[in-house]
């Protein structure tokens, strides 16, 4: 169970680090940065054999014991496919953008913001509950708003950046109209089998 959460929590403990790491590190704070995606890819390597005979494995956080609302990571063969996706394009854009980069560049910004978008898409695939699901899709449109925006005095990328921001909060709100829908749905059925809907009118 730890693992799964390892996988979430490195590019983020990566993005904490890095403001102190850089004035050590100067021009190889790119190759630093490659550290969290690799060791993320490494360990989810290590779940496709406890994941390939349609077993999953599951985290469980509870946030608010009394109401029911737990942050849950669950990761299966489908979500080790996207997991290694993530962190492989991350390696790769990672080392690229080490020798992309001017260094008169804020490279710790960018890096760092790379960082929590690749954690935020991590926890997005491994979301084990539709909670965890919206708070994660809300980081991934706030991570990948700061990163594509990163060129503040290019245009085009303010332009893509608000782009980008738009389409994800669209998808966020029909994400949380689904979620009340489906939610809605289930309360009546919990109702109608003990005889009640959950207004009080009989079944």
């Amino acid at each position: 169970m730890a693992l799964v959460a390892l996988i979430f929590l490195l590019p983020w403990l990566g993005a904490v680090l890095l403001p102190y790491m850089r004035p050590h590190l100067g021009r190889h704070l790119g190759r630093w940065v490659l550290i969290p995606p690799a060791a993320s890819f490494l360990i989810t390597l290590t779940a496709v054999t406890s994941t390939s005979h349609d077993q999953g494995v599951r985290y469980t956080l509870p946030c608010f014991p009394a109401l029911g609302v737990n942050f849950s990571l669950w990761i299966d063969g489908l979500s080790v496919f996207f997991a290694l996706l993530i962190a492989g394009m991350g390696l790769l854009i990672t080392w690229y953008s080490h020798y992309y980069l001017d260094p008169s560049e804020r490279q710790g910004r960018f890096y760092a913001y790379l960082l929590c978008f690749m954690g935020a898409m991590f926890g997005l695939v491994l979301a084990g509950n539709l909670l965890t699901l919206f708070v994660l899709w809300e980081l991934t449109s706030i991570s990948s708003f700061l990163l594509i925006g990163f060129w503040q005095t290019r245009l085009e990328s303010l332009y893509g950046a608000r782009q980008a921001l738009l389409v994800t909060v669209l998808g966020e709100l029909a994400l949380l109209g689904e979620g009340s829908s489906a939610l809605h749905s289930s309360l009546s059925s919990v109702g109608c089998s003990s005889g009640r809907s959950i207004s009080g009118r009989e079944c």
